[in-house]
């Protein structure tokens, strides 16, 4: 059976600081399946200091409190008389292993990750604890971590799916209605699809029966669950399509492949902003065209591209729009230095154009 992962939450409070350039230490998570989400310290420098587990790490704090603590070191603290029942280790009883990162001279070295059960210690002051296992969450979920990612951008679908097997997981997830949420399995992603819209209805779900969701970025979620963006669609597919065949040329239209003329629709449902990331030599020069010909109330028309591609651009225009929105060759103009820009604001000063 698969080993539930469950990552410590990041070390909050102040850092300790390396014992060679004092820079404070940066935390990162361990990966190794034994300590699998478990933070730790390091030099930001890469010094060969030892590091150490942040959620065993006592902050070298003042206090009676705290310095008891450290004398009684990580075995344990055993009253004020301890020190006489139990005389200062030999050397043949030290252990041998570095001292704590960051830590004075004298400091108990920090124990390791694989010691012996220890007796019960104090209750101290620890701002990098974290327990290895959080306490469950009510329901079967007990605190499983479900991620989310967007699979499909354009038909706005999320996948759902757990670091683990989870028997009672599908259960919980066929609770809602498939036709409503779009809930499907993907075989090859092994996740669970749904449409972003239904996403609040799974999330609620999901955290009732004692789940946790990774989220997508909330932006990303912001985008494509509440459409309260501006970048969401201003219009259907077929609305889109049909404002596309009314204002693009039809000998322009016609001449469009298939994926070029999907790719209009797409952006005309976006309002005309889009980055086309077709494969070069696809016609994307032809499509920017097509696109642009939908908003003729917007021009004039200014495009910046790499200087390999100015003249590209320029036949381009000349030979893909329609007359009625093709420059004329004194409108036309093609900037190849700043004194181009000089001669075109002169004539637009003048009323020129």
């Amino acid at each position: 059976m698969s080993q539930l992962r469950v990552e410590q939450p990041r070390p909050q409070g102040v850092y300790p600081r390396c014992s060679s350039c004092g820079e404070e230490a940066i935390a990162r998570m361990a990966k190794t399946d034994s300590n699998y989400g478990r933070w730790f310290f390091k030099c930001p420098q890469d010094h060969p200091n030892p590091w150490f587990w942040a959620d065993q790490y006592l902050p070298p704090a003042g206090g009676a409190a705290a310095a008891g603590a450290r004398a009684a070191g990580p075995h344990g603290a055993h009253g004020a008389g301890s020190g006489a029942a139990h005389p200062p280790s030999t050397p043949q009883q030290q252990h041998p292993g570095p001292r704590a990162f960051g830590s004075p001279a004298g400091a108990v070295p920090f124990p390791g990750f694989g010691n012996a059960p220890q007796s019960p210690q104090p209750a101290l002051v620890n701002p990098y604890a974290a327990h290895p296992n959080p306490p469950p969450a009510p329901g079967v979920g007990q605190g499983i971590v479900v991620h989310v990612q967007v699979l499909d951008s354009c038909r706005r679908e999320l996948g759902l799916s757990l670091p683990v097997f989870h028997e009672p997981f599908r259960g919980v997830f066929m609770q809602l209605d498939s036709r409503s949420t779009g809930r499907r399995w993907d075989p090859h992603l092994k996740c669970w699809r749904v449409r972003a819209d239904s996403y609040p209805q799974f999330q609620q779900h999901l955290r009732q029966h004692g789940y946790q969701l990774k989220d997508a970025p909330p932006e990303v979620i912001s985008i494509l669950v509440h459409h309260n963006s501006r970048f969401n669609p201003k219009m259907s597919m077929q609305e889109a399509g049909q404002f596309a065949v009314s204002r693009v040329s039809p000998s322009l239209w016609s001449r469009l492949f298939r994926y070029q003329r999907e790719g209009v629709v797409a952006g005309v449902r976006l309002g005309g902003r889009m980055l086309l990331a077709d494969e070069m030599g696809l016609g994307k020069t032809v499509q920017a065209l097509a696109l642009l010909s939908c908003y003729p109330e917007d021009w004039p028309l200014l495009v910046v591209c790499p200087t390999s591609l100015r003249y590209t651009w320029q036949a381009a225009i000349q030979e893909w729009l329609p007359p009625s929105l093709r420059p004329a060759e004194r409108d036309l103009w093609l900037i190849t230095a700043s004194a181009d820009w000089k001669k075109l604001a002169e004539r637009a000063e003048d009323g020129g154009g």
